[in-house]
């Protein structure tokens, strides 16, 4: 196969290469595996009388592939999508992009964000289930705090997951009520599960579309490979393998470390898909459990109360 032959860069190698920063300017690739890192004289030289492309890097800074070592490629091609707050500063900030959002979306549809963190807010307090109900009633509003493991809600949205005041909280979960017992629109850890469930399931296209996005955007900002879990949105062992196999063939260059989430264990068993099988583009990696909550939300058991 012909090689590749990268020239005029500012190399950053992990590696010791025998020459300084400024001295190894070229990169040599072959099948898809570096191959050589050098002077570009010397490489030419070298690879005299072959066939090799030459890629000029224009004095480009060159690193080495970086990898993301805990994140969900589903959540980051969702949020794409979605409503993100990770820059708010205030509750009437949050509340003003969530209006403009019901604007121009049908009455009916979700209205989905996520990472706000009412911590950071000036002051600090978070939009109340009467401020949702404000902003709309026409759209059920359902937003994840940064934590992932508390959300709020509007009356709408309650509605539709079939929760009415005299809903028990879930055993490893809760709905935020106030002195008099009525929802706050808090909404902490497993008791998020029926106002997901309530939400539009995505078909197939709509799970491999938010796997994209989320490799491109990736890409983009400097990653090549993630170790991931992301069984909890595609749903099946067999669709996140098929999924990422159906985008390295689109030409996607992007490898991942595939986290599983251990009520899939029994699939796993069925498919006898086992941690450390795959290859250099897909690889499976240990089972994920969850055995408390978080810091942030306040949801995580402490010694002493917060």
């Amino acid at each position: 196969m012909t090689g590749t032959l990268f020239i005029n860069g500012r190399i950053q190698a992990l590696e010791p290469t025998g020459l300084s920063e400024k001295e190894a300017d070229a990169v040599y690739v072959e099948n898809g595996r570096i191959r050589a890192i050098g002077r570009t004289a010397e490489l030419k030289l070298q690879l005299a009388g072959r066939a090799v492309r030459t890629v000029d890097w224009e004095g480009a800074v060159v690193l080495p592939g970086l990898t993301d070592s805990h994140m969900h490629l589903s959540m980051h091609g969702m949020k794409l999508a979605m409503l993100d707050f990770s820059g708010v500063t205030s509750k009437e900030e949050m509340l003003r992009l969530v209006r403009e959002r019901a604007a121009v979306t049908p009455p009916g549809e979700w209205i989905l964000g996520l990472n706000w963190d009412e911590n950071r807010f000036v002051p600090a307090a978070a939009p109340t289930l009467e401020e949702l109900d404000a902003v709309s009633t026409r759209h059920p509003i359902f937003l994840t705090r940064t934590c992932f493991h508390a959300y709020l809600a509007n009356s709408e949205a309650f509605r539709r997951a079939g929760i009415t005041p005299d809903t028990p909280d879930p055993e490893a979960g809760a709905y935020g009520r106030d002195e008099e017992g009525r929802f706050t629109g808090w909404v902490y850890e497993e008791a998020s599960v029926p106002f997901t469930r309530a939400q539009p399931e995505p078909d197939y296209a709509a799970k491999k579309d938010a796997i994209r996005r989320a490799w491109l955007d990736a890409l983009r900002l400097g990653l090549t490979a993630a170790h991931t879990e992301d069984l909890r949105f595609l749903g099946s062992i067999e669709t996140m393998q098929r999924i990422c196999r159906e985008l390295r063939e689109e030409g996607i260059a992007f490898r991942t470390h595939q986290l599983l989430y251990y009520p899939f264990l029994e699939e796993a068993e069925e498919l006898g898909v086992r941690a450390g099988d795959g290859d250099d583009w897909l690889r499976i990696g240990a089972v994920k459990l969850f055995a408390d909550g978080a810091i942030g939300g306040r949801t995580a058991l402490l010694k002493q109360p917060y």
